[in-house]
């Protein structure tokens, strides 16, 4: 809320004695300062999980999890490299006029971009009752226009229509959350193929054409396995940041309200009232208005126009 110079100055705080003021800035400002670096620290724990994330989901397709003594840049063996669109079907998303959709629940879901993603599945705010493009339950939904793109999330609603924004791949010969959690770790690689235009994009071939590493579908759920626990962990750490960071404000908040209860720090009975603080106050407010108006009063010679 912005307050107007009248409010501003008519608005009335508290006023301790002035060497009390003193301990209360000094202690919120060392309190400030601790809660500072624990925010600091969760901070870079955040960030710390990030990089675990992405180090579990490289392991993963490199074989390490349910593999050792893997050489770098080798598969292991049984393992090999298959383009997508030899292993599963690609719907391309359609543009639907802003007439043809709604907000009443008319008809199916409708999913415009990853505007409507979540952590792992996506949240219907629109509906048509004319779809175009359409997206079934275990597709995997990737965003292929805009700054988005690379981003993707799995179908875990029965149909869906689609737009230019998305297209939806799906595979009868793979596991699909194997195939949800490789298109995940390929991100960035997804969003430097998209750059090059105006607006970024990437097309079908592109998408078809991209390899994934293939396994026997057992070690692939098994892969899946492996990585949703370790994600798993990393979800409740994340978690346990989150509500810290939030008490963490929270806590900011509640200091700066003791400051001004007079509850921070102890009172001493020695120091001057600030009633005292007030006549001074008062006292210099009054003399500098008095010095304006003296300095702002026409000379004797100005007065009498004496030349």
């Amino acid at each position: 809320m912005v307050l107007l110079k009248k409010q501003l100055v008519e608005l009335e705080i508290p006023l301790p004695p002035l060497p009390e003021q003193h301990r209360i800035v000094s202690k919120i400002e060392e309190l400030f300062s601790e809660l500072d670096k624990g925010i600091e620290s969760l901070k870079t724990a955040q960030q710390q999980l990030k990089i675990y994330r992405q180090a579990v989901l490289k392991r993963a397709f490199e074989g390490r999890l349910t593999h050792e003594n893997i050489k770098d840049g080798e598969l292991p063996e049984g393992w090999k490299w298959v383009k997508l669109g030899e292993k599963g079907n690609l719907v391309s998303g359609q543009h639907i006029l802003e007439r043809d959709y709604n907000f009443s629940k008319a008809g199916i879901p409708y999913f415009t971009g990853p505007a409507d993603f979540g952590n792992c599945f996506p949240s219907v705010s629109k509906w048509t009752i004319h779809p175009k493009a359409i997206a079934k339950k275990n597709d995997v939904l990737i965003t292929v226009k805009g700054a988005g793109v690379g981003k993707i999330n799995l179908m875990n609603i029965e149909e869906a229509a689609i737009s230019r924004q998305l297209m939806a791949f799906s595979s009868s010969e793979m596991d699909i959350k194997y195939i949800y959690h490789f298109l995940a770790s390929r991100f960035h690689d997804f969003q430097r193929l998209g750059l090059g235009s105006t607006v970024p994009g990437i097309d079908r071939d592109t998408v078809l054409n991209y390899q994934i590493p293939l396994c026997k579908l057992e070690e692939q759920k098994q892969i899946v396995q492996e990585i949703e626990t370790r994600l798993s962990v990393c979800d409740k750490l994340e978690e346990t940041i989150t509500t810290a960071l939030q008490q963490s404000e929270a806590l900011r908040q509640s200091i700066l309200k003791k400051a001004f209860e007079g509850k921070l720090v102890e009172q001493d009975p020695k120091d001057e009232p600030a009633s005292k603080l007030l006549e001074r106050i008062r006292a210099e407010k009054a003399a500098v208005q008095q010095n304006i108006y003296r300095k702002g009063e026409p000379s004797t010679k100005q007065r009498y126009k004496i030349k």
